[in-house]
C-alpha cells in the first residue's frame, strides 16, 4: 500500500483536508511507524478493519505532523500538540484528517441509499421542506452535515432532529447548534467527491449566549 498517495483539499487559508485512500494491508507491517502506546493499542483491537483504520489514521498523521500523539478528550474529540485544530473521519477505505487554525468539525460519508431510510431520525419538519428526501446524495449530505455539527457541539447528549438544524441560503449550507446555554452558528461547506460526501465548517463558528 502506498501511504504517500495523499489528496489535499484546501478549504480556505486556514483549513485543509488531507485524505488517504487505502485498501487491504497488514497493519503489523507498519508497527514501527507507530508510537509505543499506539502499538499497545493496536494489539488490543480485534477487528481487522478497525486495525487497518487505526494504522492508516496514524500514517496520515505522520505525513502531516510527524509522530505527534493524537489524544482524545472526554467526549471523544481528537487533539494534537501541534497547536492546530483537527477533526478525523473515515469510511471503509478512506481516512481524512482536517487541519485548521480554528475549531473544526469534519465528516466523511459514503453516498448510499441508507440515508434515505434514516432521514426521519435526523431531519425535522422544517428541514423536510428544504431537502430532497428522495435523493441519496442530498440525504447523505444532510446526514454528514449533522454529524459535523455534532462534532462541534461539545457534548454527547444530542438529539439530531431538535438540537442540530440545517438551512440553505443561495445554495450555501448553514447549521445551528442549540446547546443548553449557547447557540452556535456554523457556515458549512458540503460537497461530493467520487462516491463520498465531505462536510466541514467553512469558517470559524459563532457562539451566541442563550437568554434562559
Amino acid at each position: 500500500m502506498d501511504f504517500s498517495n495523499i489528496h489535499k483539499i484546501k478549504i480556505n487559508e486556514a483549513t485543509e483536508i488531507n485524505l488517504l485512500s487505502y485498501k487491504d494491508f497488514s497493519p503489523t507491517n507498519f508497527e514501527n511507524e507507530l508510537l509505543l502506546n499506539e502499538r499497545v493499542r493496536l494489539n488490543t483491537i480485534q477487528n481487522e478493519i478497525k486495525k487497518r483504520e487505526f494504522v492508516a489514521t496514524r500514517m496520515l498523521r505522520n505525513s502531516i505532523f510527524g509522530k505527534d500523539e493524537i489524544t482524545y478528550d472526554h467526549i471523544g474529540a481528537p487533539h494534537i500538540r501541534a497547536r492546530k485544530y483537527i477533526s478525523i473521519s473515515h469510511t471503509i477505505d478512506i481516512v481524512g484528517i482536517a487541519v485548521s487554525e480554528y475549531k473544526i468539525g469534519f465528516d466523511l460519508e459514503p453516498i448510499r441509499a441508507k440515508a434515505i431510510k434514516l432521514f426521519p431520525k435526523f431531519l425535522n419538519d422544517e428541514e423536510l421542506e428544504i431537502f430532497d428526501t428522495k435523493s441519496e446524495i442530498e440525504m447523505t449530505m444532510a446526514w454528514s452535515a449533522k454529524e459535523t455539527l455534532y462534532k462541534l457541539a461539545g457534548r454527547k447528549e444530542i438529539i439530531f432532529k431538535d438540537d442540530l438544524t440545517l438551512h440553505k441560503e443561495n445554495g450555501n449550507w448553514f447549521g445551528t447548534i442549540y446547546n443548553p446555554t449557547t447557540i452556535i452558528h456554523v457556515p458549512l461547506r458540503v460537497f461530493d467527491s467520487g462516491h463520498n460526501v465531505l462536510t466541514i465548517n467553512s469558517a470559524p463558528i459563532e457562539i451566541e449566549q442563550r437568554n434562559i
